[in-house]
């Protein structure tokens, strides 16, 4: 690790240090619990308890978060896959679609992120490729896997996170 992304992670844990701190001499006003000696703002913080920032403050509320996250992979071995073949000259948009279903559902719809973690594209032109999280329910979303133009996707693996209540 780098000497100034240790510096940024420690200054970052001060933060959180001294927002603790603060938390506890005030209170938590979203839940309406006075301050007291024994920390019970930051015991609630520290078990994962949603946290919502303000202008310069941050606060904790009664919600608990869910996390589910899962790894993803899809190419020319799967049904429907359509972005490995492509006409010679042609600008046309592909997209293959991917259902993903939450092995729990949510309360509501959660956050969804996708990050690429792999890829297997032709070196005959440039790569061109984009993930989208789309039709994000309580109990699943769809990933469309996107190229253009003369790009030849032979495969794509991504990671999901999905983060609510």
């Amino acid at each position: 690790m780098a000497a100034s992304a240790r510096i940024e992670s420690l200054s970052r844990i001060c933060m959180f240090n001294r927002t603790l701190i603060e938390l506890n001499k005030i209170g938590n006003p979203i839940t309406g619990d006075a301050a007291n000696d024994e920390g019970q703002s930051t015991k609630a913080l520290r078990e994962g308890l949603i946290a919502a920032a303000t202008m310069d403050r941050m606060y904790t509320a009664s919600i608990p978060w869910k996390v589910l996250s899962s790894k993803v992979g899809v190419g020319v071995l799967t049904e429907g896959w359509n972005l490995a073949g492509v006409e010679e000259d042609t600008q046309e948009i592909r997209t293959f679609v991917v259902d993903v279903f939450f092995d729990s559902t949510f309360v509501s719809p959660p956050v969804v992120q996708l990050g690429l973690t792999g890829f297997d594209i032709d070196d005959r032109d440039s790569s061109r490729l984009t993930l989208t999280a789309e039709n994000i329910t309580q109990s699943g979303f769809q990933v469309l896997v996107t190229t253009w133009a003369g790009t030849r996707v032979y495969a794509a693996e991504f990671n999901w996170l999905a983060i609510g209540a």
